[in-house]
């Protein structure tokens, strides 16, 4: 799964390449723990170094996973987009990139990639195992088939948030012209996938006259309720994000006032437009309105409180109102500049409000 700009990865960091930092989750070493004892126990029957080849397998799956979260990091930045890092943990693994600069084909072509490279090394195993077919080499080619197979097959299902969900969520977008479109329908795929792997684990034993594997029973219902919370949130976004499409920047922002630190506040056309302060020394500073018993003749500075740098947007008032979202939603609000200049800014409330009223 690829996913813009998630929350720090905790874990190991085992690698850099390219620059792109690589961590192993915490939560991999019980997927690994649980694929040694699952393999392990069933190849034991056959073989004494069963337990030895389960854990070939958990290390086969981080390999796969590793490739296949690395092919979407060197498709993103084939097409010049910041890659954060490359993380496997117990669900598999995420690769964190900026959204800017992305297109409905770069999209396409980023999720497409990390299912290519296993299905590449399934084939590669395929050719090796008609050469090496029995033994413990057999049995870990086989392995590596199996295990890049299915996990190229699982992430192509057209579902959000797996790869398939964002390849359909691309095709929408490229032929409606509305990402927003694409990411509430490839949202409903996610459920619908997971309602589906509800029925497979749980309703389909008991028609079957069986009674469900409790252990597929709780890897469904972790796998099910990651995926559903994955499509419900690109559901949320989606639609908020169809709210914002062909608005501009320029529909929410408020106009500025820009003034020397040492104004006194009673010189301040206090109004609807911000007031900030450009400090030779402090930088820039967002000037709050002062309370009636400060002394008019207070500098604007003392009121005022510096403007963090996450919060400074190069954005022009026809820029696309999404564009501005991640630093608004980090920040509350954010001071546009374009060409070097500042020419408003925008609050939270202020989009809000756009949201409600109809566009021009």
């Amino acid at each position: 799964m690829s996913a813009p700009q998630p929350p720090a990865a905790p874990g190991l960091r085992i690698a850099t390449i390219g620059g792109v930092p690589v961590h192993l989750g915490w939560s991999w070493f019980l997927l690994a723990a649980v694929i040694t004892f699952v393999f392990g126990r069933q190849l034991s029957e056959s073989t004494s170094a069963g337990y030895l080849i389960g854990v070939g397998y958990a290390l086969v799956l981080l390999v796969a996973v590793l490739v296949h979260e690395g092919a979407h990091a060197l498709a993103a930045r084939s097409f010049g987009i910041t890659v954060h890092r490359v993380v496997a943990d117990f669900l598999g693994g995420h690769t964190a990139f900026e959204s800017a600069g992305l297109s409905a084909g770069r999209s396409a072509v980023i999720a497409a990639a990390g299912p290519g490279a296993n299905l590449a090394l399934a084939l590669g195993a395929w050719l090796a195992h008609l050469v090496v077919a029995d033994g413990v080499a057999g049995l870990v080619l086989s392995g590596i088939i199996w295990i890049n197979g299915l996990l190229a097959v699982f992430n192509l299902l057209p579902a959000l948030p797996l790869d398939g969900g964002q390849l359909l969520e691309a095709g929408v977008w490229g032929a409606t012209g509305r990402r927003s479109s694409g990411m509430v329908i490839a949202g409903w795929g996610g459920r619908i996938l997971t309602v589906g792997l509800a029925y497979w684990v749980l309703v389909r034993p008991v028609l079957a006259g069986q009674s469900p594997s409790m252990f597929s029973v709780a890897w469904g219902l972790l796998l099910g309720s990651v995926i559903w919370r994955g499509a419900s949130r690109s559901i949320a976004v989606g639609r908020v994000r169809g709210l914002m499409e062909g608005r501009s920047v320029r529909s929410v922002a408020t106009p500025v006032i820009l003034v020397p630190p040492h104004t006194p506040v009673s010189e301040i056309a206090w109004g609807s437009a911000a007031v900030l302060v450009l400090d030779p020394s402090l930088g820039l500073l967002w000037a709050g309105h002062p309370a009636p018993e400060v002394p008019a003749a207070t500098p604007v500075s003392a009121v005022s409180s510096p403007v963090p740098a996450t919060a400074v947007v190069t954005a022009g008032p026809e820029a696309d109102l999404w564009s501005i979202v991640p630093a608004l939603q980090s920040t509350g609000t954010v001071v546009l500049v374009d060409s070097g200049q500042v020419w408003g800014a925008v609050t939270t409330s202020g989009l809000n409000e756009a949201l409600v009223r109809p566009s021009a």
